[in-house]
């Protein structure tokens, strides 16, 4: 796959510092989040970051999940021409959901590994992988969680091209429902559970880094057995 050639390397120079009680929990609490730590992800204009917790912490029960889901991605097409309106948007979505969800436990150590390698990179690499995986025919998967910070690039990227997106979430795939097949059509979208790949087109898995490789080996353990073909990982920090 040729990826766009304006995209760049080079690390930009963030004007986002992490808030200081997030820094605090980041290194002295075990990166482990409670909602005021995440309150002030949203405060601070990191919104993504905060979804992507909010996300995690709804890990436990998929309705829950699924409702958060169609919010945002409502809200994020509502708003999908103007980034300030995105970010108002999900600013609001994200204070209610930390109101109705109460006590928050999260890990949240990858947040550590973003703001080594600068939030504003991580956001332009979603964006040149969103716009190259909606011009691919292959059916796309990302895989929950840290795939979430880069959401609202693939809503914005996919619903432009009407191209369907699946989310595969690990920890469900001993589920009958293992994420979600979101459809775009006009402008609008349609959330239904994932149950396996839904068609035989080849399929490409998508995840920000590869550690050790477990996740990505159940994904493709999960395939086989269903008798698709073997997809194929494209992480993010790779292009």
């Amino acid at each position: 796959m040729k990826f766009p050639e304006t995209f760049s390397k080079k690390k930009p120079e963030s004007r986002l510092i992490l808030p200081e009680n997030v820094r605090y929990a980041l290194r002295y609490k075990n990166s482990l989040f409670n909602g005021q730590e995440i309150e002030s992800l949203v405060r601070n204009n990191f919104e993504n970051e905060a979804l992507y917790l909010i996300f995690k912490s709804l890990i436990d029960n998929p309705e829950k999940h699924r409702a958060f889901l169609e919010k945002c991605l409502n809200s994020i097409l509502e708003s999908k021409h103007n980034e300030e309106d995105t970010e108002t948007g999900l600013q609001k979505i994200l204070n209610e959901e930390l109101g109705n969800i109460g006590d928050v436990s999260v890990q949240a150590g990858k947040l550590a590994q973003l703001s080594r390698q600068g939030f504003d990179l991580w956001q332009e690499r979603f964006q040149v992988a969103s716009v190259a995986f909606s011009n691919d025919n292959r059916n796309i998967f990302l895989i929950a969680h840290t795939m979430f910070i880069g959401l609202s690039k693939f809503i914005k990227a996919f619903s432009d091209k009407d191209k369907e997106l699946n989310i595969i979430v690990p920890a469900w795939l001993e589920n009958e429902n293992i994420g979600y097949n979101i459809v775009f059509k006009d402008g609008k979208a349609e959330v239904r559970w994932l149950q396996g790949p839904p068609n035989h087109i080849d399929s490409m898995v998508v995840d920000d880094t590869q550690n050790s490789g477990h996740t990505f080996r159940q994904i493709k353990e999960y395939f086989i057995k269903l008798g698709f073909p073997s997809p194929e990982l494209i992480t993010v920090n790779s292009l």
